[in-house]
């Protein structure tokens, strides 16, 4: 097949279960034979699946989402904010002191309460704002989910890269991203871009993944 570069997988969620001896020293027909893979028909739908359960995907861990409370705190993290609430507690104090002079004319600290409304009310609005953002920027990760193409049974398959296994054979075309560490196996038109995970055949560039 002209134009494609063929790899030998080896996930990061995977390492553990790497051979001893360091892969990249290794000679690929003996790698491939350590990690139960063949580099003409790939893994089996079975094993991959087995592997894919005992590995764990391949991806990194996810950062536990920030608590709801921790955000709306943030939004109180402003100097401005530190001004407002000190102008605040002035105009508090002054009610406190007024009404102790005066008994029953003092009323409602409204300075007070208006100043610690509009606090709020920034917070609250900026809290919503970055909850949208956010949801937003879940919703393009969901569509944007990274796939590669992979030999199982002997058929090239199209998974997405977190279900990459150890021993699983990448089948790489131009502009496809490399989807885990990997060995080349065969190379048609390589050559090397420094800092871009992506190949191409045609334009003549791979990066080293």
């Amino acid at each position: 097949m002209s134009g494609h570069i063929v790899r030998q997988v080896e996930p990061v969620a995977a390492r553990r279960s790497a051979p001893a001896d360091d892969p990249s020293l290794i000679d690929i027909a003996d790698l491939a034979l350590a990690l139960g893979s063949d580099l003409e028909r790939g893994l089996g739908t079975e094993e991959a699946a087995n592997r894919l359960s005992a590995d764990g995907p391949n991806e990194l861990r996810a950062v536990p989402p920030v608590p709801a409370w921790r955000r709306v705190l943030a939004q109180l993290q402003d100097p401005l904010v530190y001004l407002l609430g000190a102008a605040a507690a002035v105009a508090l104090a002054a009610w406190w002191f007024e009404g102790r002079g005066r008994p029953g004319v003092a009323g409602w600290p409204l300075d007070a309460i208006v100043i610690a409304g509009v606090v709020v009310l920034n917070a609250v609005l900026g809290w919503l704002q970055e909850a949208k953002a956010a949801q937003a920027v879940a919703a393009l990760a969901k569509m944007t989910t990274a796939t590669s193409a992979v030999l199982r049974d002997g058929a090239v398959a199209r998974v997405a890269s977190a279900e990459l296994v150890r021993g699983d054979v990448l089948v790489l075309a131009e502009g496809d991203a490399v989807g885990a560490d990997a060995r080349l196996a065969q190379a048609a038109a390589l050559k090397q871009r420094s800092g871009a995970e992506e190949c191409g055949a045609a334009a003549g560039s791979c990066g080293t993944g």
